[in-house]
């Protein structure tokens, strides 16, 4: 079963709504596979962005080359005698001639991280993108898909906490507008093209505004936590579309990030909760 998940991300009344629809539809495990395969623009002479090809037949697919960042069309990247799937299967650094171990990489990216681990804790030795190996991968490393909280320095608190402050905090938070329709994340990955990035581009400079808008409001303290839900979640959805860039790179950034997404949805219900909460305390009409 391959999981299709859609946000749909609209204002209504002022209020952030977002919502996951969810279509599934059969496949097997090699179409999930070969699901990722696309045509590539990394500067580098590629037939297609493939889990399945090795245009320099080292052991290594295209698809890999890109993720570690070695050569498509050189079998030993760093010229050490060495095939390039050879040193990775062995823990060792594809781009870096000698003993250097990929785990010795600074800011190592999270599929890189996912591969080492299936290596490492699952004795892999070709790693794979699978939905129930991400899922146990994340057992081990829950903080991969975990909230990133904006700081309440960031909010601008005014003294007042009073009937009148609340609502004109609230009046305020519901001229912000966000972006409408609804967006295939997956589908915009899969499709990654200059039509996409104008798309995404145009969808970041709104979600980019609508931040700056939550930014310049007046916050009373007790509408503190609402205030910082809203930045979070704001912002959590701007992370995760610029994301989209690195999906060659980075695949399973891009399937983890599906997941935070589920969790910054829960985020704005709680928030909405926590607003009419607030109305309720203050007797606002």
């Amino acid at each position: 079963m391959k999981k299709k998940i859609f946000f749909l991300i609209f204002a209504v009344g002022g209020v952030l709504l977002l919502a996951s629809l969810f279509q599934w539809s059969r496949q097997t495990g090699n179409d999930q596979t070969a699901s990722l395969e696309q045509s590539t623009e990394t500067g580098q002479t590629v037939s297609s962005y493939s889990f399945y090809k090795d245009d320099d037949l080292d052991r290594l697919s295209n698809a890999k080359e890109i993720i570690y960042g070695s050569s498509i069309n050189a079998p030993d990247t760093d010229g050490d005698g060495y095939l390039d799937g050879e040193e990775v299967e062995n823990g060792y650094d594809p781009i870096v001639a000698g003993s250097a171990k990929l785990r010795e990489r600074t800011n190592l990216n999270i599929t890189i991280q996912y591969f080492l681990w299936l290596q490492e804790k699952q004795d892999i030795k070709d790693p794979k993108i699978e939905s129930n190996l991400i899922d146990k991968f994340l057992e081990d490393h829950p903080e991969a898909v975990e909230i990133n909280y904006i700081d309440k320095k960031e909010i601008k608190f005014v003294s007042q906490d009073d009937k009148e402050t609340v609502r004109a905090y609230l009046a305020e938070l519901n001229k912000i507008s966000l972006p409408e329709g609804m967006i295939s994340y997956r589908e915009i990955a899969k499709s990654y093209s200059q039509d996409t990035v104008s798309l995404l581009e145009d969808i970041l400079g709104k979600i980019e505004l609508a931040y700056l808008d939550f930014t310049y409001l007046k916050t009373p303290p007790s509408a503190g936590k609402i205030q910082q839900g809203y930045l979070t979640v704001v912002k959590g959805f701007s992370d995760i579309f610029s994301d989209l860039k690195l999906y060659q790179k980075d695949p399973v950034k891009i399937e983890l990030n599906l997941k935070k997404a589920q969790k910054l949805i829960e985020l704005s219900e709680e928030i909405e909760k926590e607003k009419l909460e607030l109305i309720k305390k203050f007797e606002i009409s």
